[in-house]
């Protein structure tokens, strides 16, 4: 288990490992309001950032929604 503080400041993400599993979360200030996924996709690990404001991977580019799905990209 980890706990992240939320501040109220800007979004952020962090790429970080919990119980040895590969994770990304994403904090939003107009909540304020956080959200993790594993970052493995088809067996990839993915690596991500916020590209002003919009979640993407480092692998492809595609962008992803806060609820973890691909909207646009590979």
């Amino acid at each position: 288990h980890k706990s992240y503080a939320l501040t109220a400041a800007d979004d952020w993400l962090l790429n970080d490992t919990v119980g040895g599993r590969e994770i990304v979360f994403i904090a939003r200030a107009d909540g304020p309001s956080a959200s993790a996924y594993f970052k493995a996709v088809d067996g990839r690990t993915l690596r991500f950032r916020l590209d002003e404001g919009v979640l993407k991977d480092e692998e492809t580019g595609s962008a992803w929604d806060d609820a973890g799905r691909a909207v646009s990209g590979p």
